[in-house]
Formats: C-alpha cells, sequence, structure tokens
C-alpha cells in the first residue's frame, strides 16, 4: 500500500470519525460561542472612552533648529507622559471626581485609567482615558489634561500647551466587544471539541475492523461469526 494510498484512508477515517461524533461538535460548539456571548453581555463592565488633543509649542528657537521633528516629539510625547502621571498631578485630578461624583479614586487606579501619546509622530499629543463610568471618564481626561498642562509649563518655561479639544461624553462603549468576543466562543468551541474527538479516537484501542486486524495482530483475515442477536437457532 502506498503512502498516498494510506493518507487517503486515513483522512476518510477522520472525516467519519468527525461525521460520527457530529452531535458532540455542534454541541461543544455551541455551549462556547453561547457561554463567552453571555459572559462578554453580562460579566464584564463595559468602558468608556474620553479624548483631549493637546498642542506643545516651544519658544526655544535654538531647541527647535537643533532638533529633528520625529525626536523631538517622542521626547515631547514621553516626558509630558511621565510628567501628567506623577503624584502631584494624580492627587488634584482624584480630589476633582471626588468632589464632582463622590468617588474615591487611588492615584494608582487615576494613573492606569488614561495614556498621552503622539498624534502621527509631531507635538500634538492625544490624551485618552478608559473607564467603567463615561461621565467620569470626561471628568478625569479633562482634568488631567488641564493639571497637567499648568504643571508643565511650569516645569518647562519655554514650552506652551495649548488645549485644542476638550474633553467629551461619548456614549457608545468601547469594550467589551460582543461580537469579537462571541466569534473567538466559536472558535474555542470548534477546537475543542475537535480535539475531544480526536482523543476518543487516538486513546480507542479495540479492534473494529479487519484492516485493524490485519494491521495491528499482522494476521490474515480469513472470516467472521457473526454476533446478532436476533437469529434465532432452531433446535
Amino acid at each position: 500500500m502506498t503512502n498516498e494510498e494510506m493518507s487517503t484512508i486515513d483522512l476518510r477515517e477522520l472525516f467519519h470519525a468527525f461525521y460520527k461524533n457530529s452531535i458532540l461538535i455542534i454541541v461543544v460548539t455551541v455551549l462556547f460561542t453561547l457561554a463567552m456571548g453571555l459572559y462578554t453581555k453580562y460579566g464584564i463592565a463595559e468602558k468608556y472612552e474620553s479624548k483631549t488633543l493637546i498642542s506643545l509649542v516651544s519658544t526655544n528657537t535654538e531647541t527647535n533648529q537643533s532638533s529633528d521633528q520625529f525626536r523631538r516629539s517622542v521626547e515631547l510625547a514621553k516626558r509630558y507622559s511621565v510628567l501628567s502621571k506623577s503624584e502631584t498631578v494624580l492627587k488634584e485630578v482624584r480630589e476633582d471626581v471626588q468632589e464632582l461624583h463622590s468617588t474615591i479614586l487611588s492615584t494608582k487606579d487615576i494613573a492606569n485609567s488614561f495614556t498621552v501619546v503622539s498624534v502621527e509622530e509631531t507635538d500634538i499629543l492625544r490624551i485618552t482615558v478608559t473607564y467603567t463610568d463615561k461621565v467620569i471618564a470626561k471628568t478625569i481626561a479633562q482634568s488631567v489634561t488641564e493639571h497637567s498642562r499648568d504643571a508643565y509649563t511650569a516645569a518647562y518655561q519655554y514650552d506652551n500647551v495649548f488645549i485644542i479639544d476638550n474633553a467629551e461624553i461619548i456614549n457608545d462603549p468601547v469594550s467589551p466587544k460582543l461580537t469579537l468576543n462571541t466569534l473567538i466562543g466559536l472558535v474555542l468551541g470548534v477546537m475543542v471539541s475537535i480535539g475531544i474527538v480526536l482523543l476518543k479516537e487516538f486513546s480507542n484501542r479495540k479492534i473494529k475492523t479487519q484492516k485493524d486486524i490485519e494491521e495491528y495482530l499482522g494476521i490474515s483475515y480469513f472470516g467472521a461469526i457473526p454476533n446478532d442477536k436476533k437469529i434465532k437457532y432452531q433446535k
């Protein structure tokens, strides 16, 4: 028997195993899909974003001439991000949130809720806040922007910070992604169910066919005695 023939037979047996266990595959896949969808819908808290846009303008002409735009933009974003997450700024933001919403947040929670990135490698920076409450997300974004601006201009006298876009309330949550997570559950269900079928087939060492007798026992097959309980022997 050639390798091609053996591969064809193995594929047939594999597809037969999948067909035989099709109900198992469907049930496991549906369960995983439903579980992931329900967990995403009811088990994961929705998160909202609020963003501000600021521009950093340096009045130091020597610095502008000696620094290339990309390197300077990266430097500005990094040092502004570090300064915006300083304890001084975070404590002021915490006080604003507590005063406006009667909500007490730790400075660590506030620091983890926002990022500062350069927009397309320019000296324009975007501050993005992600939080479970859309109103508080807006408050944090605006508060971080204003207090970090004051702290930055005080520390770097040659740089001015201008707020281009103020924070707004965005009603649509950014996470979790119900459709995406449901599709992930579907894929996981298919993979797990196929794995179960393969494990069942490979762990089943029973001799079931003529081929199994010849392959595993190395003896020739001559015939078989039928095992049919419906057969009635006549006296």
